[in-house]
């Protein structure tokens, strides 16, 4: 009997130090984030699919939070949580890495969008509309909804992008409605960058961008400079292939 005792009472501590170190390794591995946030945007992106995101919803529904210090998260989310969301809402928001966990809304915060711009992009020094779609760094910005981002800004999400481990599209346009396009094929890959004309129905393209390209290409155009005629590009009418547009 006292031998059955001791082997109960050592099962028994071996199990409750598993629980114990299994517990203290999940707390560990999932290090959750819980931050002071609002919501600063809500929006559907019909090319996005985040497999295993939302288990079996894939349907695309997103939010746009900014934190206390700025910083900004796009997350893919249920429709159920998207349909309980407003712009506005302030909270307690959870998440892991680029997956949403939980928002508890806690108030509200008056003109919440217009706030973010502003205090995000620095007010009047904003000068350029910012849209990307590159899921793999978690970062889908609407060609519908562009943020408003200063030059610097926009280079800092270039840089993001330059991270993307699938294709990647970004885009800027300026005061004037003059727009660069973006294209990243994949891991490694330089960009390409297409200049469309849409009144010559037709784009100018150019290579085999690097970061630093890119980033020179972008002061360039902040600057208003004439893009062609400093590369010395061609028109390629858009009735042409794709593979003619390599060419230039």
């Amino acid at each position: 009997m006292d031998m059955f005792l001791a082997i109960s009472i050592i099962v028994g501590g071996m199990i409750f130090l598993y629980v114990m170190l299994s517990e203290e390794a999940k707390s560990q591995i999932r290090m959750d984030a819980v931050v002071d946030a609002s919501v600063a945007r809500l929006f559907q992106e019909e090319e996005a699919s985040f497999n295993g995101t939302n288990g079996n919803d894939h349907r695309p529904y997103f939010v746009e939070f900014v934190e206390k210090d700025n910083k900004r998260n796009v997350f893919p989310v249920k429709k159920n949580v998207y349909s309980k969301l407003n712009v506005g809402d302030s909270g307690r928001l959870t998440y892991n890495g680029f997956r949403f966990i939980e928002f508890t809304k806690e108030g509200e915060v008056k003109s919440a969008h217009q706030t973010w711009l502003e205090n995000f992009t620095g007010g009047s020094a904003a000068k350029l509309k910012f849209y990307a779609f590159a899921p793999s760094v978690n970062m889908i910005i609407s060609t519908e909804q562009p943020t408003i981002l200063s030059l610097n800004q926009v280079k800092q999400n270039v840089r993001i992008v330059f991270n993307s481990t699938s294709t990647a599209t970004f885009g800027v346009e300026n005061e004037n409605g003059d727009m660069l396009h973006f294209t990243k094929v994949a891991t490694g890959r330089n960009c390409q960058l297409e200049i469309p004309d849409i009144t010559k129905r037709g784009s100018y393209w150019l290579n085999d961008l690097s970061e630093s390209d890119v980033s020179k290409v972008l002061d360039l155009f902040s600057r208003g400079e004439d893009l062609i005629s400093v590369y010395e590009l061609t028109l390629q009418s858009w009735h042409k292939s794709a593979k003619n547009r390599h060419s230039t």
